[in-house]
């Protein structure tokens, strides 16, 4: 018997499922996150929601966000937010505690006096409005000023308390925990998924290539690339906690790390790209992007479905399947880009300038794909060519494998793809043996010796083209006398066929079979003979005493190197 590799989860002493393996795997990361992210936190940056609104700034300290701030007279919510939170940042490495006084917040020394600039903020009417109608309470300036108070000590005892050496060890030994046991895990997925599985973009690519009909197949296709995505998401999932959880650890690296989301929250909610009425920012590109490439996926799976399902249910030829699933795709696809467009609130309007230059963009520069985009939608309408033809283009002979957008790729009889151009198709000659009617005929050109029967040799040949299964019995097999040629009879046995795409393999056990019925009734296939008549005599030429003295001497002469070599 085989032997068979056991897989990673197999060595060890129990051999559970696929299923219960992935069930296993996620059972590790959801009790990993439990531990770091209930155990001990997980990072809590000083960001309101995108913080796309200006009224509103948070507060921080040490990179975790207090509370929120609204403008104050001619401050904006962002510098008042900044000048508290450095305010509170000076106030760490000092014995300062916080006194509230009505609605105003004051900063103590260690005797109880106040600070120079000792004001910290003064709780405003749009704080305790912005609060209350977030919030859905019902406080007052006192007692918002209160419960901010409350806040700002809290923060202060538990800043200076993470800068003690105990805590300080404490949590570079649980870091070094969370890095080790990311990488365990990062190991352990990437082996498993190396094992089991592919990578999670190949499993994507086979995923939109996929065109057998086969529904179990596209089924085990579309479980192989979630479970691969899945593992490869969870090995970042992985990284990001165990990184989110060092840098929360410490309190520089978190004010670092609020910094830099900061500064690329700044990057990517700003408004930078002005377009009509409206700026967008790049997470709104991105945003759209990621919906183009969900309906682009969408449609793929759309119309693998409709191919492999209905339309083959349907019992439609594979080349009107094809056809049909291509005009699907691209329909669906221009549906679900005009429908994501309306819904981002983007004015299509505004883009007939933009279509119009990209209307002369390609009418230049890009004319031979325009071209071939043309002539592919051609070929889908007209279908001259469909998926599945045998054609002849140029020097090769094929089978049309898959109708594109700009090409189409023909699978030679060696089994290698080759890349035309759609717009070959329609201006050049293309033979296709399968257009409309795959029904074809073939010739076999045959020579046999003077001395054969004709009647016979049509007979034989008659009976060697009905014994081939491939052979269809109408129109019948034909045997033509071509003429008398220079060394045979030249006969020709024409056959018709409806597999165009093995006619090398029909005409080769033709071959096969003529010889053998020649043989059996010795029928003689001739070769090209030449007969040359050398005839000899007496040539009247006499030579005198010295000529033939000469003539020995050099016979002799001749004699003695052909004796000696």
């Amino acid at each position: 018997m085989e032997h068979r590799k056991t897989p990673v989860l197999g060595r060890l002493r129990f051999h559970p499922s696929r299923s219960s393996r992935f069930m296993l795997l996620w059972a590790i990361a959801l009790l990993m996150v439990l531990w770091i992210g209930g155990g001990r936190g997980l990072p809590t940056y000083g960001l309101s929601p995108l913080e796309t609104n200006p009224e509103i700034a948070d507060v921080v300290l040490d990179g975790q966000s207090l509370f929120e701030v609204t403008p104050y007279g001619n401050t904006t919510a962002r510098d008042r937010a900044d000048l508290i939170s450095s305010k509170l940042a000076d106030a760490i490495d000092n014995s300062i505690s916080v006194s509230r006084n009505s609605t105003s917040i004051v900063l103590l020394d260690a005797t109880g006096e106040t600070v120079e600039n000792g004001r910290l903020l003064t709780v405003s009417k749009s704080d305790v409005q912005y609060y209350n109608q977030t919030y859905s309470t019902d406080l007052t300036a006192a007692q918002l000023a209160a419960e901010w108070e409350s806040e700002i000590q809290d923060a202060l005892d538990r800043a200076r308390n993470q800068r003690t050496p105990d805590v300080f060890r404490q949590s570079l030994l649980f870091s070094a925990a969370a890095l080790i046991l990311a990488a365990i895990a990062h190991w352990w997925l990437r082996r498993v998924q190396r094992r089991v599985l592919e990578h999670p973009l190949q499993a994507l690519r086979r995923l939109l290539q996929q065109s057998e009909s086969d529904t179990i197949q596209i089924r085990s296709t579309l479980i192989k690339c979630t479970l691969s995505i899945s593992l490869f998401l969870l090995r970042i999932v992985f990284w990001a906690i165990a990184i989110g959880y060092v840098i929360n650890s410490f309190p520089q690296t978190r004010v670092s790390g609020y910094r830099a989301l900061r500064t690329v929250q700044d990057s990517l909610f700003s408004p930078v790209f002005p377009l009509g009425d409206n700026s967008y920012s790049v997470i709104d590109l991105l945003v759209l992007l990621g919906a183009f490439f969900g309906i682009f996926l969408a449609a793929t799976l759309i119309t693998n479905v409709l191919r492999s399902r209905i339309l083959n249910i349907a019992g439609l030829s594979a080349g009107s399947r094809e056809a049909i699933a291509a005009l699907t795709r691209y329909t669906l696809i221009a549906l679900g880009a005009l429908v994501i467009l309306q819904v981002w609130g983007l004015d299509l309007s505004s883009l007939t300038l933009l279509a119009s230059a990209l209307g002369v963009g390609i009418g230049f520069g890009f004319q031979n794909i325009a071209r071939d985009f043309g002539s592919g939608l051609i070929l889908l309408f007209e279908r001259p060519v469909q998926v599945g033809d045998f054609v002849e283009v140029g020097d090769y002979k094929g089978t049309v494998d898959r109708i594109g957008a700009r090409s189409t790729s023909v699978k030679t009889l060696d089994r290698i793809s080759v890349i035309v151009p759609n717009s070959y198709f329609l201006e050049n000659q293309v033979i296709n043996w399968s257009h409309e009617n795959p029904l074809s005929r073939i010739s076999i050109p045959v020579g046999v010796s003077y001395s054969s029967d004709p009647e016979q040799v049509r007979t034989l040949l008659l009976k060697a083209a009905d014994k081939h299964s491939s052979v269809v019995n109408h129109p019948k097999p034909q045997v033509f006398f071509d003429g008398f040629g220079d060394s045979a009879l030249n006969f020709r046995l024409l056959v018709w066929i409806v597999n165009p795409d093995r006619q090398l393999i029909i005409k080769s056990d033709l071959y096969f079979q003529v010889f053998a019925v020649f043989k059996e009734n010795n029928i003689t296939i001739p070769f090209p003979q030449r007969d040359l008549h050398v005839r000899s005599g007496h040539l009247p030429i006499s030579l005198d005493a010295s000529t033939q003295s000469n003539e020995s001497h050099l016979l002799n002469d001749l004699g003695a190197e052909n004796g000696g070599s």
